[in-house]
Protein backbone atom coordinates (compact mmCIF):
# COMPACT_ATOMS: atom_id res chain seq x y z
CA UNK A 1 0.00 0.00 0.00
CA UNK A 2 1.11 3.29 -0.78
CA UNK A 3 2.28 6.18 1.22
CA UNK A 4 -1.11 8.45 0.29
CA UNK A 5 -2.90 4.86 0.66
CA UNK A 6 -2.51 4.98 4.14
CA UNK A 7 -3.27 7.85 5.23
CA UNK A 8 -6.41 7.89 3.49
CA UNK A 9 -7.26 4.78 5.39
CA UNK A 10 -6.80 6.47 8.69
CA UNK A 11 -8.79 9.69 7.31
CA UNK A 12 -11.83 7.58 6.46
CA UNK A 13 -10.90 5.68 9.30
CA UNK A 14 -11.77 9.14 11.93
CA UNK A 15 -14.38 9.69 9.32
CA UNK A 16 -16.42 6.80 10.09
CA UNK A 17 -16.01 6.81 13.82
CA UNK A 18 -17.02 10.42 14.08
CA UNK A 19 -19.98 9.29 11.91
CA UNK A 20 -20.71 6.30 14.83
CA UNK A 21 -20.29 9.22 17.42
CA UNK A 22 -22.57 11.65 15.98
CA UNK A 23 -25.36 8.71 15.49
CA UNK A 24 -24.84 7.17 18.78
CA UNK A 25 -24.41 10.18 21.39
CA UNK A 26 -26.61 12.83 19.41
CA UNK A 27 -23.56 15.08 19.01
CA UNK A 28 -24.73 17.87 16.26
CA UNK A 29 -20.58 18.94 16.22
CA UNK A 30 -19.09 16.22 14.25
CA UNK A 31 -22.09 16.87 11.96
CA UNK A 32 -20.06 19.99 10.12
CA UNK A 33 -17.21 17.64 8.74
CA UNK A 34 -18.07 14.22 8.35
CA UNK A 35 -20.27 14.27 5.73
CA UNK A 36 -18.13 16.51 3.87
CA UNK A 37 -14.88 14.69 4.81
CA UNK A 38 -16.24 11.86 2.99
CA UNK A 39 -17.00 14.10 -0.23
CA UNK A 40 -14.09 15.78 -0.21
CA UNK A 41 -12.45 12.51 -0.38
CA UNK A 42 -14.22 11.03 -3.15
CA UNK A 43 -13.35 14.16 -5.38
CA UNK A 44 -9.48 13.56 -4.53
CA UNK A 45 -9.64 10.23 -4.98
CA UNK A 46 -11.06 10.01 -8.46
CA UNK A 47 -8.88 9.29 -11.61
CA UNK A 48 -10.81 9.90 -14.86
CA UNK A 49 -11.43 6.40 -16.53
CA UNK A 50 -13.92 5.52 -19.31
CA UNK A 51 -17.60 6.49 -18.93
CA UNK A 52 -18.55 3.54 -19.74
CA UNK A 53 -16.34 1.35 -17.62
CA UNK A 54 -16.41 3.93 -14.72
CA UNK A 55 -20.31 3.66 -14.44
CA UNK A 56 -20.55 0.16 -14.31
CA UNK A 57 -17.57 -0.18 -11.61
CA UNK A 58 -19.57 2.42 -9.44
CA UNK A 59 -22.95 0.83 -9.91
CA UNK A 60 -21.53 -2.46 -8.62
CA UNK A 61 -19.50 -0.81 -6.11
CA UNK A 62 -22.29 1.25 -4.88
CA UNK A 63 -25.79 0.93 -5.71
CA UNK A 64 -25.41 -3.04 -5.78
CA UNK A 65 -24.65 -3.22 -1.83
CA UNK A 66 -27.03 -0.46 -1.19
CA UNK A 67 -29.83 -2.10 -2.57
CA UNK A 68 -29.06 -5.28 -0.84
CA UNK A 69 -28.18 -3.77 2.55
CA UNK A 70 -31.20 -1.90 2.41
CA UNK A 71 -33.90 -4.12 1.76
CA UNK A 72 -32.36 -6.52 3.93
CA UNK A 73 -32.73 -3.89 7.20
CA UNK A 74 -36.00 -3.22 5.57
CA UNK A 75 -37.06 -6.70 6.29
CA UNK A 76 -35.33 -8.65 8.74
CA UNK A 77 -37.45 -9.33 12.02
CA UNK A 78 -40.28 -7.96 10.39
CA UNK A 79 -44.00 -9.71 8.79
CA UNK A 80 -46.08 -7.35 6.28
CA UNK A 81 -49.16 -7.28 4.90
CA UNK A 82 -49.44 -6.27 1.46
CA UNK A 83 -50.52 -2.77 2.08
CA UNK A 84 -47.33 -1.95 4.74
CA UNK A 85 -44.86 -4.09 1.82
CA UNK A 86 -46.29 -1.37 -0.48
CA UNK A 87 -45.10 1.60 1.42
CA UNK A 88 -41.72 0.17 2.51
CA UNK A 89 -40.95 -0.74 -0.90
CA UNK A 90 -42.32 2.94 -2.03
CA UNK A 91 -40.04 4.53 0.82
CA UNK A 92 -37.11 2.50 -0.06
CA UNK A 93 -37.21 3.14 -3.78
CA UNK A 94 -37.46 6.68 -3.08
CA UNK A 95 -34.80 7.10 -0.52
CA UNK A 96 -33.40 9.86 0.75
CA UNK A 97 -34.37 11.79 4.06
CA UNK A 98 -37.74 9.47 3.81
CA UNK A 99 -34.51 6.44 5.18
CA UNK A 100 -35.12 6.22 9.05
CA UNK A 101 -34.31 4.25 11.21
CA UNK A 102 -31.66 1.51 10.73
CA UNK A 103 -31.60 2.63 7.10
CA UNK A 104 -31.35 6.25 7.88
CA UNK A 105 -28.10 6.95 6.85
CA UNK A 106 -28.19 4.90 3.72
CA UNK A 107 -28.72 8.40 1.73
CA UNK A 108 -25.37 9.11 1.40
CA UNK A 109 -24.69 6.56 -0.95
CA UNK A 110 -27.29 7.39 -3.30
CA UNK A 111 -25.86 10.85 -3.10
CA UNK A 112 -22.18 9.96 -3.64
CA UNK A 113 -23.02 7.88 -6.43
CA UNK A 114 -24.16 11.21 -8.35
CA UNK A 115 -22.15 13.03 -7.23
CA UNK A 116 -19.35 10.68 -8.79
CA UNK A 117 -20.80 10.62 -11.79
CA UNK A 118 -21.56 14.53 -11.80
CA UNK A 119 -17.98 14.96 -11.16
CA UNK A 120 -16.84 12.20 -14.00
CA UNK A 121 -18.26 14.27 -16.79
CA UNK A 122 -17.93 18.28 -14.90
CA UNK A 123 -13.97 17.33 -14.74
CA UNK A 124 -13.36 16.53 -18.46
CA UNK A 125 -12.25 19.97 -18.89
CA UNK A 126 -10.63 20.36 -15.43
CA UNK A 127 -12.29 21.90 -12.58
CA UNK A 128 -12.12 25.34 -11.88
CA UNK A 129 -12.73 27.47 -9.19
CA UNK A 130 -15.94 29.31 -10.51
CA UNK A 131 -17.53 26.09 -10.55
CA UNK A 132 -17.40 25.67 -6.94
CA UNK A 133 -19.46 28.83 -6.43
CA UNK A 134 -21.72 27.93 -9.35
CA UNK A 135 -22.45 24.50 -7.41
CA UNK A 136 -22.85 26.46 -4.27
CA UNK A 137 -25.14 29.19 -5.31
CA UNK A 138 -27.08 25.85 -6.40
CA UNK A 139 -26.73 23.67 -3.40
CA UNK A 140 -28.30 26.21 -1.14
CA UNK A 141 -31.59 26.48 -2.90
CA UNK A 142 -32.96 23.18 -1.27
CA UNK A 143 -32.49 25.05 2.26
CA UNK A 144 -34.62 28.15 1.78
CA UNK A 145 -36.84 26.08 -0.96
CA UNK A 146 -37.16 22.97 1.17
CA UNK A 147 -37.72 19.62 -1.16
CA UNK A 148 -37.17 15.98 -1.52
CA UNK A 149 -36.29 14.41 -4.39
CA UNK A 150 -35.81 10.76 -5.08
CA UNK A 151 -32.29 9.51 -3.58
CA UNK A 152 -31.72 13.36 -2.20
CA UNK A 153 -30.68 14.30 -5.91
CA UNK A 154 -31.47 17.94 -4.21
CA UNK A 155 -28.23 18.14 -2.33
CA UNK A 156 -25.80 16.57 -4.80
CA UNK A 157 -24.58 20.11 -6.01
CA UNK A 158 -24.18 20.86 -2.23
CA UNK A 159 -22.08 17.12 -2.64
CA UNK A 160 -20.24 18.17 -5.82
CA UNK A 161 -18.96 21.36 -4.73
CA UNK A 162 -16.80 19.61 -1.86
CA UNK A 163 -15.79 16.76 -4.45
CA UNK A 164 -14.68 19.37 -6.64
CA UNK A 165 -12.88 20.84 -3.70
CA UNK A 166 -11.11 17.81 -3.32
CA UNK A 167 -9.94 17.69 -6.62
CA UNK A 168 -8.67 20.94 -6.32
CA UNK A 169 -6.95 20.37 -2.94
CA UNK A 170 -5.11 17.04 -4.29
CA UNK A 171 -3.14 19.52 -6.35
CA UNK A 172 -2.78 22.27 -4.25
CA UNK A 173 -1.40 20.62 -1.25
CA UNK A 174 1.28 18.91 -3.25
CA UNK A 175 2.16 21.00 -5.34
CA UNK A 176 1.98 24.18 -4.16
CA UNK A 177 1.82 24.17 -0.34
CA UNK A 178 4.39 21.60 0.23
CA UNK A 179 2.00 19.19 1.85
CA UNK A 180 -0.78 20.12 4.71
CA UNK A 181 0.50 22.31 7.56
CA UNK A 182 0.12 21.33 11.53
CA UNK A 183 -1.71 24.62 12.06
CA UNK A 184 -4.51 23.27 9.86
CA UNK A 185 -5.06 20.82 13.45
CA UNK A 186 -4.55 23.69 16.35
CA UNK A 187 -7.56 25.58 13.84
CA UNK A 188 -9.69 22.54 13.24
CA UNK A 189 -9.62 22.02 17.33
CA UNK A 190 -10.51 25.35 18.16
CA UNK A 191 -13.55 25.50 15.85
CA UNK A 192 -14.97 22.34 16.76
CA UNK A 193 -14.80 23.99 20.37
CA UNK A 194 -16.43 26.88 19.11
CA UNK A 195 -19.18 24.80 17.35
CA UNK A 196 -19.58 22.79 20.25
CA UNK A 197 -21.29 25.85 22.01
CA UNK A 198 -23.01 27.42 18.47
CA UNK A 199 -25.05 24.47 17.49
CA UNK A 200 -26.46 26.36 14.63
CA UNK A 201 -23.32 26.11 12.78
CA UNK A 202 -23.72 22.74 12.43
CA UNK A 203 -25.40 20.98 9.13
CA UNK A 204 -27.40 18.09 8.39
CA UNK A 205 -27.01 17.38 4.89
CA UNK A 206 -29.81 14.75 5.01
CA UNK A 207 -32.66 17.25 5.53
CA UNK A 208 -31.04 20.31 3.25
CA UNK A 209 -29.87 22.07 6.61
CA UNK A 210 -26.29 22.80 5.68
CA UNK A 211 -25.74 25.76 8.67
CA UNK A 212 -25.05 29.12 8.15
CA UNK A 213 -24.46 29.79 4.37
CA UNK A 214 -20.73 30.04 3.58
CA UNK A 215 -19.41 30.21 7.03
CA UNK A 216 -20.15 26.38 7.54
CA UNK A 217 -19.11 25.53 4.60
CA UNK A 218 -15.92 27.19 5.47
CA UNK A 219 -16.05 26.03 8.65
CA UNK A 220 -16.48 22.45 7.60
CA UNK A 221 -13.33 22.52 5.17
CA UNK A 222 -11.02 23.43 7.78
CA UNK A 223 -12.01 20.65 10.11
CA UNK A 224 -11.32 18.58 6.86
CA UNK A 225 -7.79 19.98 6.31
CA UNK A 226 -7.52 19.37 10.54
CA UNK A 227 -8.23 15.91 10.31
CA UNK A 228 -5.98 15.39 7.15
CA UNK A 229 -3.20 16.87 8.82
CA UNK A 230 -3.73 14.63 11.70
CA UNK A 231 -3.83 11.19 9.41
CA UNK A 232 -0.38 12.09 7.65
CA UNK A 233 0.83 12.84 11.81
CA UNK A 234 -0.44 9.34 12.72
CA UNK A 235 0.07 7.43 9.81
CA UNK A 236 3.68 7.15 11.25
CA UNK A 237 2.38 5.73 14.33
CA UNK A 238 2.08 1.88 13.52
CA UNK A 239 -0.64 0.82 16.41
CA UNK A 240 -2.87 3.92 15.32
CA UNK A 241 -2.43 3.70 11.93
CA UNK A 242 -3.14 0.13 11.75
CA UNK A 243 -6.40 0.47 13.84
CA UNK A 244 -7.78 3.59 12.58
CA UNK A 245 -6.24 2.07 8.51
CA UNK A 246 -8.92 -0.89 9.23
CA UNK A 247 -11.90 1.18 10.70
CA UNK A 248 -11.02 2.97 7.30
CA UNK A 249 -10.67 0.21 4.93
CA UNK A 250 -14.36 -1.00 6.52
CA UNK A 251 -16.39 2.23 6.31
CA UNK A 252 -18.61 1.02 4.23
CA UNK A 253 -19.50 -1.65 5.85
CA UNK A 254 -19.57 -0.09 9.10
CA UNK A 255 -21.85 2.61 7.46
CA UNK A 256 -24.40 0.22 6.99
CA UNK A 257 -24.03 -2.02 9.95
CA UNK A 258 -24.05 0.50 12.56
CA UNK A 259 -27.66 2.04 13.06
CA UNK A 260 -28.82 -1.52 13.09
CA UNK A 261 -26.60 -2.44 15.82
CA UNK A 262 -27.13 0.64 17.29
CA UNK A 263 -31.05 0.79 17.63
CA UNK A 264 -30.70 -3.18 18.48
CA UNK A 265 -28.49 -2.23 21.42
CA UNK A 266 -30.31 1.22 22.48
CA UNK A 267 -32.85 -0.70 25.00
CA UNK A 268 -29.62 -2.84 26.69
CA UNK A 269 -27.27 -0.78 26.99
CA UNK A 270 -28.67 3.07 28.14
CA UNK A 271 -24.52 4.89 28.81
CA UNK A 272 -24.74 6.50 25.63
CA UNK A 273 -20.47 6.05 25.74
CA UNK A 274 -20.35 2.42 26.65
CA UNK A 275 -23.07 1.77 23.66
CA UNK A 276 -20.32 3.80 21.18
CA UNK A 277 -17.75 1.79 21.85
CA UNK A 278 -19.34 -1.63 21.76
CA UNK A 279 -21.40 -0.71 18.30
CA UNK A 280 -17.89 0.47 17.12
CA UNK A 281 -16.26 -3.02 17.47
CA UNK A 282 -19.44 -4.92 16.72
CA UNK A 283 -19.39 -3.00 13.34
CA UNK A 284 -15.52 -3.78 13.10
CA UNK A 285 -16.45 -7.49 13.35
CA UNK A 286 -19.06 -7.21 10.99
CA UNK A 287 -16.62 -5.84 8.44
CA UNK A 288 -14.32 -8.56 9.46
CA UNK A 289 -16.29 -11.57 8.59
CA UNK A 290 -17.65 -9.53 5.54
CA UNK A 291 -13.74 -9.45 4.62
CA UNK A 292 -13.93 -13.52 5.15
CA UNK A 293 -16.55 -14.29 2.98
CA UNK A 294 -15.42 -12.48 0.06
CA UNK A 295 -12.22 -13.74 0.20
CA UNK A 296 -14.12 -17.27 0.57
CA UNK A 297 -15.98 -16.32 -2.63
CA UNK A 298 -13.03 -15.14 -4.12
CA UNK A 299 -10.86 -18.78 -3.76
CA UNK A 300 -13.90 -20.44 -4.66
CA UNK A 301 -14.60 -18.04 -7.94
CA UNK A 302 -10.66 -18.94 -8.55
CA UNK A 303 -10.80 -22.93 -7.98
CA UNK A 304 -13.40 -22.66 -10.47
CA UNK A 305 -11.89 -21.31 -12.99
CA UNK A 306 -8.82 -23.46 -12.33
CA UNK A 307 -11.23 -26.50 -13.06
Amino acid sequence: MSQREVWIDVTKGIGIIAVVFGHVLQSHAVFLWHMPLFFVLAGWNYHRVDTWQYIKKLTKRLLFPYFICLFVCLFVGRVFDIETLKISLKVALFGGANLKGVYAVFWFVTVLYCMLLALHFLSKDGIRWWMVFLLLLIGYLPMFHYVELPWNIQIVAMALAYGCIGRVLRKVIYTRMDGIKWYWVVIGIVVLIVLSMIPVLSMDMKYNNFGVPIVSFVLSLICVLAVFTLSKSVEKVMPIRSVLGLFGQGSMVIMYSHMFINYALVVSIENKWMRFVIVLLISLVVFLIVEEIGKLGRYMKMLCKNE
